[in-house]
């Protein structure tokens, strides 16, 4: 079998009257952390193999890789300046 889980990040108006999507394609996008202006989001993706901390910056779509761990990052914080994420 080749069943896999994706999993994409979307933007939900409280009411879920108004929904669009973040981020797209059959990748496992989770653990999104807003930065403290929401201008930016970090998050785990396997959307070049192994799950890696990727940010998104709202205002131009840019999606970058920040990191090329060994093994998957969980608990994902990240400083109020945005300049520090913890795992």
């Amino acid at each position: 079998m080749t069943d896999k889980r994706y999993s994409n990040l979307w933007i939900v108006t409280p009411d879920g009257k108004e929904r669009r999507p973040m981020t797209s394609g059959r990748y496992r996008d989770t653990s999104p952390v807003w930065s403290d202006d929401s201008s930016t989001i970090t998050f785990v993706s396997d959307r070049e193999g192994s799950p890696q901390i990727w940010r998104l910056w709202l205002d131009t779509g840019h999606i970058a890789k920040l990191t090329n761990l060994t093994s998957a990052p969980t608990n994902l914080a990240v400083s109020p300046d945005g300049k520090w994420i913890a795992f």
